[in-house]
């Protein structure tokens, strides 16, 4: 499950997927601008992750891999800074919720799993 909810990010542990951010007003990053995506349990902790995107076309496209998202359950910040060629940083948004929720089965190994069907 991934849901969005404004900037806020919620996310079953271990599961995948991607977040696409269009950057919109009058001061949209040009391609090639790196977008500085962190998490962090709080704004005064040390750094869980942290990916470097290209800009393309407008916006950018955050991969949420199973190593971003299997993380002790619970609520985390993230925030998104852009980094320009010329060395200017702008932060175009506040930090924000990213919360891993929990989950019941686990995916990461189904090679004992016996398929259960209907009538057995």
């Amino acid at each position: 499950m991934l849901n969005l909810d404004g900037l806020n990010i919620e996310v079953t542990r271990g599961d995948t997927g991607s977040i696409r951010i269009t950057f919109i007003g009058e001061d949209i990053p040009e391609d090639g601008t790196i977008a500085l995506v962190t998490v962090k349990k709080a704004a005064d902790t040390e750094e869980i992750w942290s990916k470097r995107i290209e800009v393309e076309n407008g916006g950018c496209v955050i991969p949420l891999t199973q190593e971003s998202t299997t993380l002790d359950y619970g609520q985390y910040r993230w925030d998104l800074r852009l980094i320009y060629e010329d060395g200017a940083v702008y932060t175009p948004m506040p930090p924000a919720k990213y919360t891993i929720t929990a989950v019941i089965g686990d995916a990461s190994d189904d090679t004992d799993a016996e398929a259960v069907t209907d009538g057995e």
